[in-house]
């Protein structure tokens, strides 16, 4: 091969190397388009949910609730107080944010805003639990579930957790909770 053959086949190599960063470099600036679009609709979706005052006031109502709820159960924790009076005011409080949470869903929806974790439903399931009341404590898994809150923290789920009630309570499941665990495989 001769000095032109290899200037030549050089040649070609440098030009579809060019081509294929082209292509790459407009792929990239296409993603990073798109990245700034999303980020853009984010904001907007956040400016409206600051706006929309009914939202607003209730989402506060919640995170209000959401805390009671948190001292409540370190108080019936630290007391290990699961049977008493306190305790049945704690599950009225968390069906009052049951309420307000499927009240929220719509909000939620719309500006595709949900909670991280489904914190009041598993201090709920852990007081029943406690109690030794595995059906409602699989049942308040479930409804997390359907709330659209399936996860109890970081590193665990409510599916975990209504499959260890089903466990402890030797409960046959039902069809809805056979179906919630199946979902687990898909």
């Amino acid at each position: 091969m001769g000095f032109i053959d290899a200037f030549k086949a050089g040649y070609k190599k440098s030009a579809e190397e060019s081509k294929i960063r082209m292509e790459k470099e407009k792929a990239e600036k296409e993603e990073r388009k798109k990245c700034l679009a999303e980020f853009n609709r984010r904001l907007d979706l956040n400016d409206a949910a600051r706006a929309d005052k009914t939202y607003q006031k209730l989402e506060k109502k919640s995170v209000e609730l959401h805390e009671k709820i948190e001292e409540a159960y370190a108080v019936l924790r630290n007391l290990d107080d699961y049977q008493s009076a306190n305790a049945d005011k704690f599950i009225s409080m968390c069906e009052k944010y049951f309420d307000m949470t499927t009240e929220l869903k719509p909000y939620r929806e719309k500006y595709e805003y949900m909670p991280l974790y489904a914190d009041p439903y598993k201090r709920l399931a852990m007081v029943y639990e406690k109690r030794e009341d595995y059906y409602n404590a699989a049942m308040i898994c479930v409804r997390s579930i359907n709330d659209g809150l399936p996860n109890d923290g970081p590193k665990s789920s409510m599916r975990n957790r209504l499959s260890r009630m089903i466990k402890k309570g030797k409960l046959e499941p039902t069809d809805e909770m056979k179906r919630i665990l199946s979902e687990t495989f898909e």
